[in-house]
């Protein structure tokens, strides 16, 4: 029976392999006509062709060829269009939607898996199916996909679709896979859903890990054991992303961990806590700074500074000051959020540019846009007059941040310009929050090829985080 599901697996791989060898020099209008002949094998190579064109040099009309395959009057040339064009247009999103919810296609991808790992002893299909290997594989993807950008492109659906998918007699890595989409979408009222799967075998850690980032704190317990016993096979950032999930009523085990002698755990409770913004933590982030460890030293100061306290200041002057260890990039990175008067020489002589990375020297900029003094505006006027580019940007932005909104249109202006397009989309956002959507959208309004739904999409995720960073 081994030898009956290697043969399976090879005799699936074998199909997948004819399936998808291209010729990448076949011309536009060849894969066009061999998009509408009928022929399925024809069709599913030239989306196969397509793709493989739109990852090679930008070709608009190899992309928008393969955009019009959504539109096949096919199901399965649709889904698979829909499969490798993924978060790229927002019209894949209701086909990939429909295929997780297509019960027969689910059931042939629950049937895959239990012959691929020998559970099961007789196929319930057919070798002869497994043209349809290819549909059925992308499940996984499809699930990945609608995880990853349900909640830039705003599609509730996607939740109702993952939860059912939980109900289904899927394999573990599968259900672990949605179970950690579904923390990722963040809608808390999937935490009835998911808290089932802490008294399975095989799953109480992810949907831990997923609970702990829809803020659930009953699951403090199982993150903390898991911080306790180092354990092999967490993902650090998940665990992380967990404790910052839960919040407030995670500071106090977070402290705790502070002491140990692990490294990655060090790291990531250092994370936590900066990201968290309890300021009851800054002692004891404080006590972690030795200039004989610098990456700690250096995880704390960002920490410090994402936590907005300014009670750190002192002591990261000192540490500025060391001439036994060089932070200068975090310490310049910490003080953009703790900007105060009395880092205000510090600043201005940053700004200047003289022996200084480029980065920090921008982070000066902005910084000393936090700092309400008149001799701060008249340097910040002096250079934005002289400089050009990142550095007048910048001064624009920081004088903007002083009251003077007649330099808005510069930022409005620099929309245009390549190179400054994203730091001025930031800025306008910190500035207008939502009325800035508008004016951003209208500075891309000659460029049909921009997806206006993802970027919007975008835009908003941009404003929830800058309103969270606020409220630390």
């Amino acid at each position: 029976m081994h030898d009956e599901n290697e043969q399976i697996k090879f005799q699936a791989t074998e199909i997948m392999q004819s399936l998808s060898g291209t010729d990448s020099l076949v011309s536009l209008d060849e894969l066009k006509s061999n998009l509408e002949s009928g022929d399925l094998g024809l069709e599913r190579s030239a989306v196969e062709s397509l793709d493989k064109k739109v990852k090679g040099p930008a070709d608009k009309e190899a992309w928008l060829l393969l955009n019009s395959a959504l539109k096949h009057k096919d199901i399965k040339i649709r889904r698979l269009a829909a499969l490798k064009i993924g978060g790229g247009n927002p019209e894949a999103f209701p086909i990939l939607i429909d295929m997780l919810n297509d019960k027969k296609l689910i059931q042939a991808y629950i049937t895959m898996n239990k012959v691929m790992n020998g559970e099961i002893k007789e196929p319930e299909f057919k070798l002869s199916d497994l043209e349809d290997m290819q549909e059925v594989q992308g499940i996984q993807e499809a699930i990945s996909t609608l995880g990853i950008y349900a909640k830039i492109y705003g599609f509730p659906e996607v939740k109702g679709t993952f939860v059912k998918l939980l109900s289904y007699d899927l394999d573990d890595f599968t259900k672990m896979e949605v179970i950690r989409e579904l923390g990722e979408i963040g809608d808390k009222e999937t935490i009835k859903d998911i808290e089932p799967f802490l008294a399975k075998d095989g799953m109480k850690d992810a949907a831990a890990l997923a609970l702990g980032r829809l803020g659930d704190a009953s699951v403090l317990p199982i993150l903390v054991e898991h911080l306790n016993r180092q354990q092999v096979g967490i993902d650090w950032l998940d665990l992380s992303e967990a404790f910052i999930g839960i919040g407030k009523p995670a500071v106090v085990d977070l402290i705790k961990a502070l002491d140990s002698p692990n490294p990655e755990v060090k790291e990531i409770t250092i994370h936590a806590l900066g990201m968290i913004g309890d300021r009851s933590a800054t002692p004891y982030l404080i006590k972690l700074i030795n200039e004989d460890d610098p990456k700690t030293t250096g995880e704390v100061v960002i920490a410090l500074g994402n936590m907005g306290d300014k009670s750190a200041l002192p002591v990261l002057i000192e540490l500025f000051n060391s001439k036994k260890i060089n932070l200068k990039k975090e310490i310049y990175r910490a003080f953009e959020d703790l900007a105060d008067p009395s880092i205000k020489s510090l600043l201005i002589e940053a700004a200047k540019g003289k022996d200084i990375d480029p980065q920090s020297r921008l982070q000066s900029i902005r910084a000393l846009g936090r700092i309400k003094d008149d001799e701060v505006i008249a340097f910040l006027e002096d250079l934005f007059n002289r400089e050009s580019g990142d550095i007048k940007l910048n001064a624009a932005y920081a004088l903007c941040k002083e009251g003077r909104a007649k330099y808005e249109p510069y930022l409005e202006e620099a929309l245009r310009d390549q190179g400054l397009y994203d730091p001025a989309s930031s800025m306008l956002i910190d500035l207008k929050g939502e009325a800035a959507i508008p004016i951003i959208e209208a500075s891309l309004k000659d460029k049909p090829d921009i997806n206006i739904k993802f970027l919007r999409g975008c835009l908003e995720q941009m404003i929830l985080e800058s309103k969270a960073k606020a409220n630390r």
